[in-house]
């Protein structure tokens, strides 16, 4: 209690202040006291919760603004609101600074800690919370991007944004160990093996994409688009790092365009200034600064090194309006003329390397620099993110129309840096240069110049450049530093990973796209694409303001003939080889990738393109590429290129009006299908799903019956699987294969016959266990002597079948008959099972439940996740039997697993507690409110 008095008798200053000035009665100061006195008692307890910080803090800022509204409603001086803020703001700082020594590796308390700081416009404490959060969580990416971002944005500092950013660079590097061909192919050659070398106190990992291809090049491995979290952090710190360069240079191009200097010049005079401004020693000189500083870790004297490096910078480099009037004036005295705001006079004392600055040298050598020091599997998602930066980000323009475009020409020369580092096939190989080179191929796509537009476009493109001017609304906006990538770019590492995994969203994408790529790269640059030029409406899809852009300037043709030429001259450039590795050859990639893009642009639902002639177009150079793939040599088609030629004889067949003709058509294009099943491509499912679909089809328009139809197709179903599970090299994702379409089928069967759900739920029943009993023996097939990929991957087949087997016996009321037989028949993973239990336990069948967990604890008793779901299970409803299950698990298994178990179950019951006293609070307010 004495510490309590202490606290309370440091608010009496306030008191008397609020005593003095009749802000509050006698009574009512009693009664903060009180209150205040409770809250520290909480603060003081034994174990106290960092809710119970927060909550002293919420009373403490409500008070404050209850004592403004009183204050002002009295009429108090301002002397009075001075000195009561400094007491009381005092007050609620010292209870956040016991709060974060209480939770100093709680991230979430220095965030409100941070988050009060900043409401008060507390700049200078704000700083200093940053930093020492900094020092307790250095690894915690966001927090370096907020603090930079604080620093950019509300302390105006540059200095210190570079500074931090540079700092969180250096101690979240990954090191990673670079090859002798790939140092000695540099992208910029400045570095030495000394600066490459990887810091000795920390672990050097091998990265597994730095191996060799046969042409000597760098593989860069961008294929698998898989980033750990540590991965995703570092590249986002390096993209977040090249913004701020960005919006750095961009404001002061804004404050020399509203002076009227000038520092581009027009057509080939251009082109030479900036040939011999990148060239000089400044830029290059402050450009190694800046390298060196990022690569030297744990260096004593960093702050040194940033001062210098700053003063290299900004040396010639107008800080503040002052001074730049000041260079302005000295021009004007050179030259005789009127200071004029918006006439654009060229200064020919302006020093070689401040102009290389304000042309973007920084940021052109922080891209090499980020790709020297990252890993190469991850070049492929830095430049993507890089490029969607670029394409956004506002680059104002002069205010007068007849000076040079300033703006596009720095984001052309920035996108021509990241397209050079995309077009360079040394830097990735053959093996991987199929969806880089069509991440370059489709720049057209998205043009960096409005040379282009009509007097209206160029009207308004004025007009919204001039307002931009007055507001900086958009730089505003860009200047703050992101902890996550851009919509575009988070969606396709989301996307990967799902189709990877196999997820729910995956499996809503469209089967085109989903399922018919020779990559997974390829199929997200795709989706990319696609959602370039469409937007989404309802169930279909309409043009985006891209492609309206597009097609209204008459530059939709020429992209899609420059992104097919690119990429037929890749075509004709790629090997044949296939001694490299396993699978298709770099040729059959770059032809199956040119196809995809072809298909992808000729439907309409996916490219919006709707024009007779670009469609004409696109199909003919299709049926080219096949020609051209088959005489290239044997393996150049693919499965994935006869399937695009196969879905667009598909879809011109089911055009067909006549069902005679119709048929005629389908009948010839399923012999094509069987033919090509029972060759080369006999293990492909996409050629097996068309060639069902083209069974259905026929099936539909035959009149045959129902039954026989359905025993006919499912005879097909069979055979394709049977067919595709003999690839061992297929280990995608179990959500997206030929299986799920499968058991998809099944499904339907029952929903599409409502009358007969009976007859066809046995049929569906009888094909569902069926793939039970497959998918086991392929599972047992594999449990020797297969790689792990394929066993994981057969494992999620067979637990695919048992969940839907079980989810679609719960819709028809068989869920105790079904779970009967699988719990006897069935080899799903626990993983699976607990799964299942959870979904009977919220249909309420508590016998199931327990039964399927006395199944798994009595053939896997060492499974701590087992233990953990039933107990958790258990405490819900039932505590007592949840206790009795602890002591029995006891019994069970080892000691250190139930160690684990024991810790587990404190976290169910801190759990419980918290959502009991939840429930408490909100009958609480319930009632309050009832009884106002």
């Amino acid at each position: 209690m004495e510490r309590v008095q202490y606290q309370l008798e440091r608010s009496i200053p306030q008191l008397q202040l609020l005593d003095e000035h009749a802000v509050f009665t006698k009574e009512q100061l009693r009664s903060i006291t009180t209150q205040r006195q409770t809250f520290e008692a909480r603060l003081l307890r034994r174990g106290p919760e960092k809710l119970d910080f927060l909550r002293y803090a919420q009373f403490e800022r409500n008070l404050a603004d209850l004592i403004n509204v009183k204050a002002n409603r009295i009429g108090l001086p301002r002397s009075f609101h001075r000195d009561n803020a400094a007491a009381h703001t005092g007050h609620i700082v010292a209870i956040y600074e016991r709060m974060v020594l209480k939770f100093k590796y709680d991230i979430d308390a220095w965030q409100q800690y941070i988050a009060f700081a900043k409401s008060r416009k507390m700049r200078v404490v704000t700083g200093r919370v940053y930093a020492r959060a900094l020092a307790l969580h250095p690894n915690n990416v966001p927090l370096w991007l907020a603090a930079a971002a604080h620093e950019l944005n509300d302390n105006a500092s540059t200095t210190a944004a570079r500074s931090l950013l540079q700092r969180a660079l250096r101690l979240n590097r990954l090191p990673w160990k670079r090859s002798e061909v790939d140092s000695a192919s540099s992208a910029n050659g400045k570095r030495t093996a000394a600066d490459s070398a990887p810091d000795s106190s920390k672990r050097v990992r091998t990265d597994s994409s730095s191996a060799q291809n046969g042409n000597g090049a760098s593989d860069s491995g961008p294929a698998a688009l898989k980033v750990s979290d540590r991965e995703a952090d570092l590249l986002r710190l390096w993209v977040e790092y090249i913004r701020m360069e960005l919006v750095f240079i961009e404001r002061l191009r804004r404050r020399w365009l509203v002076l009227g200097l000038e520092w581009e010049s027009q057509g080939g005079h251009d082109d030479a200034a900036a040939s011999s401004s990148n060239d000089t020693a400044e830029a290059q000189q402050a450009a190694l600064d800046l390298d060196t500083d990022i690569a030297t870790a744990n260096t004593a004297n960093s702050d040194e090194l940033d001062a210098d490096q700053e003063r290299i910078l900004l040396s010639q480099v107008p800080e503040n309006d002052a001074d730049a009037a000041a260079t302005a004036e000295d021009a004007d005295a050179a030259t005789g003329a009127k200071p004029n705001t918006f006439t654009p006079r060229k200064m020919t004392t302006i020093p070689p390397a401040q102009i290389g600055i304000l042309r973007g040298s920084i940021p052109l050598y922080l891209i090499g620099s980020a790709l020297e020091s990252l890993a190469p599997h991850l070049h492929f998602v830095l430049l993507v993110a890089l490029l969607d930066v670029l394409q956004t980000f506002p680059f104002a323009e002069p205010l007068s129309l007849d000076a040079p475009k300033s703006g596009e020409a720095l984001r052309r020369r920035l996108l021509d840096q990241v397209y050079t580092h995309l077009s360079d096939r040394q830097r990735w190989g053959w093996q991987h240069f199929a969806p880089v080179a069509l991440v370059a191929a489709l720049r057209s796509f998205r043009p960096d110049t409005t040379a282009g537009a009509d007097q209206d476009e160029r009207t308004a493109a004025h007009v919204a450049n001039t307002e931009e001017m007055e507001s900086h609304r958009l730089l505003t906006s860009a200047s703050h530093l992101r902890t996550t990538f851009s919509n575009e770019i988070d969606g396709l590492l989301e996307l990967a990973s799902q189709l990877r995994s196999g997820s729910a969203a995956a499996r809503r994408a469209p089967v085109s796209a989903s399922g018919s790529s020779s990559t997974l790269a390829v199929q997200l640059v795709l989706q990319l694409l696609q959602s370039l030029l469409t937007v989404t409406a309802g169930s279909g899809s309409r043009p985006s303001a891209s492609y309206d852009a597009l097609a209204a300037s008459g530059l939709l043709p020429v992209a899609v003939s420059d992104a097919v030429k690119q990429m037929r001259s890749w075509c004709a450039e790629a090997p044949v080889d296939v001694s490299v590795r396993k699978g298709p050859s770099a040729k059959a990639d770059f032809y199956t990738t040119t196809s995809l893009l072809l298909e992808m642009l000729a439907d309409s639902q996916r490219s919006a393109i709707d024009e007779p002639n670009l469609v004409q177009y696109l199909d003919s150079v299709q049926t080219q590429l096949i020609v051209e793939a088959r005489g290239a040599g044997a393996g150049v088609e693919t499965a994935q290129m006869r399937a695009v030629s196969v879905r667009r004889q598909l879809d011109t067949a089911l055009a067909i009006e006549s069902d005679k003709e119709r048929s005629k058509k389908l009948g010839k294009l399923q012999t094509q299908i069987k033919q090509a099943t029972t060759g080369e491509f006999g293990a492909s499912d996409e050629l097996w799903s068309l060639r069902i679909l083209v069974a259905t089809q026929l099936a539909k328009t035959s009149g045959a019956e129902v039954e026989h139809s359905r025993d006919a197709i499912g005879a097909e179903w069979r055979r394709g699987l049977q067919a595709c599970a003999g690839a061992d090299g297929s280990t995608g994702a179990a959500e997206s294969s030929l299986w799920a379409r499968y058991l998809e089928w099944l499904y339907r069967g029952i929903a599409e016959a409502p009358h007969k759900k009976k007859a066809a739920f046995k049929y569906s029943s009888e094909q569902f266990r069926w793939a039970v009993r497959e998918t086991a023996s392929l599972l047992s097939r594999s449990s020797s002597g297969s790689v792990e990929a394929l066993q994981h991957y057969r494992q999620e087949l067979h637990d695919l079948c048992v969940s839907r087997y079980l989810g679609l016996s719960r819709e028809v009321g068989k869920v105790e008959e079904t779970l009967a037989w699988l719990l006897q028949s069935s080899f799903a993973s626990h993983h699976a099972w607990i799964s299942i239990a959870s979904q009977l336990g919220e249909d309420g069948e508590d016998k199931l439940v327990r039964r399927v967990f006395g199944k798994l604890l009595q053939t896997q008793p060492d499974q701590v996740e087992i233990w953990t779901a039933y107990l958790r299970y258990l405490a819900v409803d039932d505590m007592t039997e949840a206790l009795k299950t602890l002591e029995s698990c006891k019994t069970t298994v080892g000691k250190a697993e139930y160690k684990l178990v024991e810790r587990e179950w404190h976290s169910i019951c801190q759990d419980l507690e918290k959502t009991t006293q939840n429930d408490i609070n909100d009958a609480a307010g319930t009632a309050e409110s009832d009884e106002e």
